[in-house]
């Protein structure tokens, strides 16, 4: 069972499986959209932990205008958003910072798309040991004697 939920909206398929795949194994919940409107719906419907949106979408939405519905949506306003970039374009970082994305990373960067996951919620369950509810893992360490040499 996945406790932390990740929307990835890429419309290529081949990207966004990629990236799904790299969530996965890493231990997160993935939901998969192809589009903006797609990815309004799918978060007002599923609430999402996160949302990695690719800014270049084409199917009528693109990611920008996305992210400006998915914070003036009470049902979605506090999903955090990361944005998927074809790479560090003049711009695109201010710009998502003022509408309140949390990060903008590579849209072909699987780790770093991982990385941007890890900072914003944190580990997922499958990182948590079990026997400590808090997810701090705590370790006994036995002091050695010093032999004398």
């Amino acid at each position: 069972m996945y406790t932390k939920t990740v929307l990835v909206v890429v419309e290529d398929a081949d990207v966004r499986a990629t990236l799904a795949d790299a969530l996965r194994s890493s231990g997160y919940g993935v939901f998969e959209a192809r589009g903006g409107m797609e990815a309004v719906e799918t978060s007002s419907l599923q609430g999402p932990d996160l949302v990695l949106i690719d800014l270049d979408l084409e199917d009528g939405v693109d990611g920008w205008t996305a992210v400006k519905f998915l914070g003036e949506s009470a049902r979605t306003e506090s999903i955090p958003v990361v944005v998927l970039s074809e790479g560090n374009r003049d711009g695109d970082l201010r710009r998502a910072a003022l509408l309140g994305c949390r990060a903008l990373v590579a849209r072909t960067d699987p780790a770093a798309a991982v990385a941007a996951a890890r900072a914003v919620l944190g580990a997922p369950m499958a990182d948590v040991a079990p026997e400590t509810p808090s997810g701090v893992i705590r370790r006994r360490y036995r002091r050695r004697p010093v032999s004398a040499a």
